[in-house]
């Protein structure tokens, strides 16, 4: 029975290191700004839907 508990907390402990993994390699950081060129890269990267332009719109 303790070797089901073990064998259950070693998989938890597994998966939150690999969560934590994949969140420092492709996280954001919510230290940049919104003018960083980290979001500047991402606006391209995402066709432009981060941030509304709207100077091609007409009045």
């Amino acid at each position: 029975m303790f070797a089901a508990i073990w064998l259950c907390l070693g998989g938890i402990v597994l998966v939150l290191g690999v969560l934590g993994m994949a969140a420092l390699r492709w996280g954001v950081s919510s230290l940049d700004g919104p003018d960083s060129p980290e979001w500047e890269r991402r606006q391209h990267w995402y066709g432009g839907h981060l941030r509304a332009n709207h100077s091609n719109h007409s009045e």
